[in-house]
């Protein structure tokens, strides 16, 4: 991501370019400010005219297989690569499927490694569904991130059922292949979880807080024990904000059947949708699931800064204001 600031006609402008390979995203200020910077890439590099315009609701736009609309207005940007699943399920011949599939892959499945490629099996053709359904877990489904990163284990040497299991994956993808991600500029409307706490405190409670004190009900009073588990909800959480990442983190205990080792799940949600997220091995073997859940967050809160970062150098939030993690 890259960010310019410049004057012209005495006037502040600002372009931020996001690339990826050979193609780039490009948001500025004005269109003057476009223009500058397409008559300068083009100085140098031959550009595509055809892909250059604005992204609306009524134009959509294609960038890396992404459908992307968004609606200025209301101050809605959503996304989805319903081509790309289309044609990937074509390609497989799984656009037939009527089955509905409501898991990617099954959390307790039972796949085994094996020493050799299974007779039938064309590990191309595995490891084609396995690098086609990456890329669209990277891009816009986080939903698959786990099964991908389960079904990339046993790419060396795939068997029938490890076959199966992917192209399960992408019936599933076909049959959800409508869903999109979404980002609203308004703190309502959004679809960030809801993290329930057993560990609260009366403090942190603003139905047992006075108005007019920020004295400490008493831990007894009547308010504070007919209030739920449910009722008690994210305590201790940082000042809402503008631009506000919040990062979920979790993790299993010994969920690989051959190594034992754990596997660390991270999501950051901003405006209503999620901007980062991971599913993965950890490296070592936890022998507890606190040992687990320590590394998990260990990771996640690296990631968190980094992000908390990037939003103060893109100038979208103020510095140093915590985040919620």
């Amino acid at each position: 991501l890259y960010r310019k600031s410049l004057l012209i006609d005495g006037k502040e402008e600002e372009v931020f370019v996001g690339q990826y390979v050979d193609d780039c995203a490009v948001v500025a200020s004005s269109d003057r400010a476009l223009q500058w910077y397409l008559k300068g890439l083009s100085a140098r590099f031959p550009i595509n005219d055809s892909s250059s315009g604005l992204v609306t609701v009524d134009s959509p736009g294609l960038l890396l297989s992404m459908h992307v609309k968004y609606d200025i207005g209301c101050g809605i940007l959503e996304f989805n690569q319903k081509s790309a699943i289309e044609a990937l399920a074509r390609k497989f011949n799984c656009d037939n499927d009527r089955e509905a599939r409501t898991l990617p892959i099954p959390v307790r499945h039972t796949l085994e490694k094996l020493s050799a490629p299974q007779d039938g099996v064309d590990p191309s053709m595995y490891l084609s569904i396995i690098g086609s359904c990456l890329h669209l877990a990277q891009v816009s489904r986080p939903d698959c991130s786990f099964a991908v990163s389960v079904l990339s284990r046993y790419s060396n040497a795939p068997g029938a059922p490890h076959l199966k299991a992917a192209l399960d994956l992408v019936k599933y993808l076909y049959h959800t292949r409508h869903w999109c991600i979404q980002y609203r500029r308004s703190e309502s409307g959004g679809n960030d979880p809801k993290v329930m706490e057993s560990a609260w405190h009366p403090s942190n409670d603003d139905i047992t807080r006075s108005p007019d004190s920020a004295a400490v009900p008493d831990v007894d009073s009547k308010d504070v024990l007919s209030r739920s588990i449910e009722e008690r909800i994210v305590a201790s959480k940082p000042v809402d904000v503008p631009n506000a990442p919040t990062t979920y983190i979790d993790a299993d205990l010994g969920g690989d059947r051959e190594t034992r080792k754990s596997t660390s799940g991270l999501v950051i949600m901003m405006n209503g949708g999620p901007i980062a997220w991971s599913s993965r091995l950890q490296k070592l073997c936890a022998q507890s699931s606190a040992e687990a859940e320590i590394s998990a967050v260990v990771d996640g809160v690296k990631e968190a800064l980094h992000i908390r970062l990037l939003c103060e150098e893109c100038g979208l939030r103020k510095p140093n204001i915590p985040v919620t993690v």
